[in-house]
């Protein structure tokens, strides 16, 4: 059996870490750009131990593998366990922990904690270290990225929790990741099939290169222009924005929407795009900070690079302490 930790520090107390876990979206927002694995079926609660989610992947062409996880260990502000039942490995169980952080009530630590074993062990041992190893490290790099960033986004906005907001426009990727963006902040996504938005707090219109924001507390609209959306999700990549050219990383938009709809923008027309290029200024003046300032940034997450406040560790012994090794780095 193979053992693998990643544990990050986040910006953010342990209570909202461990429940932007439990959100609506939470999933979508830890699926990494460039993997396609979706939920195609979810039933049960996570508080009482009776979550079963199915997976589908794609292997090769419409051909999918299905995953199927089950979940329990469930402690309040601490600790949940997903184990494959069905999937491509022999065995698996991932911890999810948050712990406090000594002496800072305002951070906290996020462990990932897994366990699992292929098929075939150990004549499977080359197809770990070449493929399996490489690929964990590279999703978890990008998850933890992830959710150091939005827990960072959030709570410099101060997005009000329970805030409701109703999003129109084009169904795709763009508002699938707005939404659970917006839901894993503590934000309740309206339903749009309603006429009139007066049971929202905020509006949110997606058309090709706008995006119409009408904030809570009121006052006038902002509409956000925005250059080349870089992210695979998207269908776009880092070299079709060109070295001239204008582009802004999805996550960035997100936090960009979530700025307008606070009332951190001042209503009109604000152009926003990645600092140094053209439009980056009217964002960069309200106070927002930028989750991928360069390029050099974007490609390192979207490549799954392990950021700086990431440690990755495999094989601990079974008694380590996974908050000491943690915090002491």
């Amino acid at each position: 059996m193979t053992r693998l930790t990643v544990s990050s520090i986040l910006p953010v107390p342990p209570g909202d870490a461990f429940d932007w876990h439990l959100r609506d979206g939470a999933f979508e927002r830890l699926t990494p750009p460039w993997d396609r694995t979706i939920v195609s079926e979810r039933s049960g609660s996570i508080e009482d131990e009776t979550l079963v989610v199915r997976l589908e992947t794609p292997i090769l062409g419409p051909i999918r593998q299905v995953l199927v996880a089950e979940h329990d260990g469930f402690v309040p502000g601490h600790r949940f366990r997903d184990t494959l039942v069905r999937g491509p490995f022999a065995s698996w169980a991932h911890e999810h922990l948050v712990f406090p952080l000594a002496g800072d009530p305002t951070r906290s630590l996020l462990v990932d904690d897994m366990r699992f074993t292929l098929p075939l062990e150990p004549f499977s041992r080359p197809a770990e270290w070449v493929g399996v190893r490489p690929r964990l490290r590279k999703m978890f790099g990008a998850r933890h990225a992830t959710c150091v960033g939005d827990l960072a986004a959030h709570a410099a906005a101060g997005l009000a929790p329970g805030i409701t907001v109703q999003v129109h426009g084009h169904h795709g990727a763009l508002r699938a990741q707005l939404e659970a963006y917006l839901s894993t902040g503590g934000a309740t996504i309206a339903d749009d099939e309603s006429s009139g938005t007066g049971e929202a707090d905020a509006t949110v219109t997606i058309a090709a290169g706008t995006i119409r924001v009408a904030p809570a507390g009121g006052g006038g609209d902002v509409m956000l222009e925005h250059p080349t959306i870089v992210d695979p999700r998207l269908g776009t990549r880092l070299r079709q924005a060109g070295p001239e050219r204008a582009w802004i990383s999805l996550d960035d938009l997100l936090g960009a929407i979530e700025w307008a709809i606070v009332g951190h923008l001042a209503a009109g027309t604000v152009s926003v795009a990645a600092p140094g290029t053209a439009g980056a200024d009217p964002l960069a003046r309200s106070g927002y900070r930028w989750r991928s300032p360069t390029r050099e940034h974007l490609r390192g997450l979207l490549r799954g690079a392990i950021p700086d406040r990431t440690v990755l560790s495999w094989n601990l012994p079974e008694d380590a302490d996974l908050p000491a090794l943690a915090e002491g780095r």
